[in-house]
């Protein structure tokens, strides 16, 4: 499925969520949202799912061209889940925060000088299109997209609110 382009290009803070339900792994790195190369990415990689971007810019004092953050518990096929990534800009420091949580509990987060890049490039969600291979097999529902950085009792909430509504079913 693809997405318009111009209103996912993000110039502050944002937030991304998606519900989803795997049927099966069945490629080494199923897409469950893509903006580009040099956008943006939700990916399983290394059995790992990941909230990746892209960017030219590092930086000694944080020396990453791409910031990946990655969750630390493991998928249950039985169930839904909710997966939401939050890039929040700071001013002071020209720097970005990336933070993952998963099923409503931070599961990583890193400070980078990735700008998190605007590209031209649509929004493609349960594939890659440039990896035919990449395709999600499974469920998404209830994706949103905020213009601003939800913290973690935002998340939390949202999290319990989808419980109600059978994610754990």
């Amino acid at each position: 499925c693809r997405a318009a382009s111009k209103e996912m290009n993000f110039t502050g803070s944002y937030s991304i969520a998606i519900w989803f339900k795997v049927h099966s792994f069945n490629s080494l790195y199923p897409t469950l949202m893509y903006k580009g190369d040099l956008g943006w990415r939700f990916v399983r990689f290394r059995e790992k799912l990941v909230f990746a971007t892209n960017s030219g810019f590092s930086s000694p004092a944080v020396p990453r061209e791409n910031a990946l953050v990655q969750t630390n518990s493991s998928i249950d096929k039985r169930r839904w889940h909710l997966l939401v990534a939050v890039a929040e800009r700071n001013p002071d420091d020209a720097t970005t925060t990336a933070r993952l949580y998963f099923n409503g509990r931070q599961q990583g987060g890193v400070q980078t000088w990735n700008h998190l890049n605007n590209t031209p490039a649509p929004v493609w969600i349960g594939g890659n299109p440039k990896h035919a291979d990449r395709d999600y097999h499974g469920m998404i529902d209830e994706i949103a997209v905020f213009t601003r950085a939800l913290d973690a009792d935002d998340v939390w909430r949202m999290y319990e609110a989808g419980k109600s509504d059978g994610a754990e079913e």
